[in-house]
């Protein structure tokens, strides 16, 4: 019995979401746990058009966490990300939406987040920017010069950056 009600309630809930444009509340709180993502998705799997709107309930499901973990800008909060991703009920329905992929994405650019915080500290103090500058002006060979930025923690993007605008200025000079 419960469980036709919960269906009834995903039904009601979808139909006014059609009719009036109303957020479906009642359906993006039951996807925060595999359970109710599982339920939504048995009730709205039936024909074409509710697998339509079950598409763009987990679209709309994705939204909600980008949006509430960024700012009006665009810019992440990733102690928000964190505290999101931390409750495993929502990362499985992230996976169960987007796939591994999805997940993966989403750690990649903590990742990246954290790395470039740390870089950005490491970097900008003065005893950090004079040994860099010795050790450039003493290693001549470049490859020797990457594989030691990658040994600071300095990510391969940055390298590559530095690099190409190295290139450039060498280039100009010409």
């Amino acid at each position: 019995g419960g469980r036709a009600a919960v269906r009834n309630g995903i039904l009601t809930d979808a139909a006014q979401a059609v009719n009036t444009g109303k957020r479906p509340e009642k359906i993006l709180d039951l996807m925060r746990t595999p359970k109710g993502y599982q339920i939504v998705r048995e009730t709205l799997n039936t024909t074409p058009e509710s697998r339509t709107l079950l598409r763009s309930f987990e679209r709309l499901f994705m939204e909600d966490i980008v949006s509430s973990v960024t700012d009006a800008t665009g810019k992440i909060d990733f102690s928000k990300a964190r505290q999101i991703f931390k409750n495993p009920e929502v990362r499985e329905v992230v996976r169960q939406i987007g796939g591994d992929a999805l997940v993966q994405r989403f750690e990649q650019l903590e990742r990246f987040a954290n790395n470039f915080h740390r870089n950005i500290n490491l970097y900008s103090k003065p005893e950090t920017q004079s040994l860099m500058k010795g050790i450039v002006e003493k290693v001549k060979n470049a490859g020797l010069l990457s594989g030691i930025m990658h040994m600071l923690g300095m990510p391969w993007p940055v390298i590559t950056g530095l690099a190409l605008a190295t290139a450039g200025a060498k280039v100009g000079k010409m």
